[in-house]
């Protein structure tokens, strides 16, 4: 079910020439079509049950959220159609989404929509449009203006306010939480999918070039026609470029001496070995505290063989492990303080994030 939906709304976007922001794009554009049709369901129910007076500002932003989440749908049905994600559809969507919130912000007394703001932000990131300060910016000032508000402090808000749902609030956070990690996900996949493509197409060239150095031509052609066969990653225009350059060679043969053709090319079982990444795994010069945190909670983790997903779950299990320790701290103090909301899971979670650690330590020794 899964992977329809992916390929269904992600994939469909995509084109084979797309880089990597335009891939992010694409992303972004899908995260907002899904939160569309979901906004639509929670925004319906919202006003049904809700039994707040139907003031002018209420009927304002709830017909301003409705156009929004179909403004949303459009921009990816018009992606789709066009398999373009264009600087100003970005623009468009971002801005008026931001807007929106400032809104709703001022016109709901039971607001407090931390993770839709941090969401936005990190949206905008992503897209990297020609307003990514603007977004960004507004997007960390309502989040400021949000935690002020939860804090107790009297908001400020337009005359015919409403309350709003509690439970509106708690859904479309997590919602909005759980679209935005999807966003990065997608972006992060493309991203491993790129270099894989990239370490593809220089491991041939690398091969091929061998070959073409002692102009064995019969045996670069057999491999360029082998791997266009057999491996979907290569690109076709630089396997174009060396079947060109391997026929030209063919035609200067008999104007060679003898003596250079048929060099031996290296050993070819040799050569085709799988390529890696470059590698970090190098240490950070540590000239502070945080150099030698980050040696010791994540280098230390690396492997010179590690492609990059592996990397970034090796961050993910450092994050986790750092994560552990300040929780153990935290979880320590409230315990002191005679708290009652330490539970057994936050220790069982906080000795998980010391063992994942521990064992991926022990795996690299």
């Amino acid at each position: 079910m899964f992977t329809y939906l992916y390929r269904t709304l992600y994939e469909s976007l995509l084109q084979p020439d797309d880089d990597f922001f335009t891939r992010c794009r694409k992303a972004v554009i899908t995260v907002f079509f899904v939160f569309g049709i979901i906004n639509i369901i929670i925004s319906t129910a919202s006003t049904i049950t809700s039994k707040d007076a139907w003031t002018v500002v209420r009927i304002v932003v709830s017909v301003i959220g409705w156009v929004l989440s179909v403004i949303w749908i459009v921009s990816w049905t018009y992606a789709r159609r066009t398999r373009t994600s264009p600087d100003w559809l970005l623009n468009l969507v971002l801005d008026l989404s931001l807007c929106f919130l400032v809104l709703t912000h001022f016109s709901s007394a039971n607001w407090g929509y931390h993770a839709l703001c941090l969401s936005a932000a990190i949206c905008a990131v992503l897209v990297g449009a020609s307003h990514m300060k603007f977004q960004v910016a507004l997007s960390a000032i309502l989040f400021l203006i949000n935690a002020y508000d939860t804090l107790g402090f009297p908001s400020i808000l337009l005359p015919g306010s409403f309350k709003g749902s509690a439970l509106t609030r708690q859904i479309t956070n997590s919602v909005a939480a759980s679209l935005a990690l999807w966003a990065v996900y997608l972006a992060m996949k493309q991203f491993s999918l790129l270099i894989k493509k990239s370490s593809a197409n220089v491991q041939m060239a690398k091969e091929v070039s061998k070959m073409l150095a002692g102009y064995d031509t019969a045996r670069a052609l057999a491999l360029l026609s082998a791997r266009e066969e057999s491996d979907d990653t290569l690109d076709a225009s630089l396997v174009a470029v060396l079947k060109e350059i391997a026929h030209n060679l063919d035609k200067y043969r008999p104007h060679l001496p003898n003596h250079l053709l048929h060099q031996e090319s290296g050993n070819n079982d040799a050569d085709r070995r799988k390529l890696v990444i470059p590698q970090g795994g190098q240490k950070v010069k540590a000239t502070s505290v945080l150099g030698y945190i980050f040696n010791f909670l994540y280098t230390d983790l690396l492997q010179p063989e590690d492609d990059f997903s592996m990397r970034a779950r090796k961050g993910c299990i450092s994050l986790w492990f750092l994560f552990a320790v300040f929780s153990a701290i935290a979880q320590t103090m409230r315990f002191r303080s005679g708290s009652s909301l330490v539970t057994l899971a936050d220790y069982i979670q906080t000795i998980g994030g010391f063992i994942n650690y521990s064992i991926q330590i022990s795996a690299n020794s």
